[in-house]
């Protein structure tokens, strides 16, 4: 046993909750390290879009925006 009641001291305690950490910077980043090909391919559509498969909230993203992202890192896609 690795902790018994005379060896640990309790700091403090805090509720437990879930929050997902989801959002359009999250995104943003994962879809700009896709390979130029891929990000290229996501064009094909006027706006795509993205579920978070932990809360399930849904995020559609305009080719526009997608442009700007990629084109951000350094992309060269139109």
């Amino acid at each position: 046993i690795l902790l018994n009641k005379e060896n640990y001291v309790l700091l403090g305690s805090a509720p437990v909750s879930f929050r997902c950490t989801c959002g359009e910077d999250r995104i943003k980043h994962s879809l700009q390290g896709l390979p130029l090909a891929e990000q290229q391919g996501l064009l094909d559509d006027d706006h795509i879009e993205i579920e978070c498969h932990y809360c399930g909230k849904k995020y559609e993203i305009s080719r526009e925006t997608l442009v700007k992202w990629f084109n951000e890192k350094g992309g060269n896609v139109q």
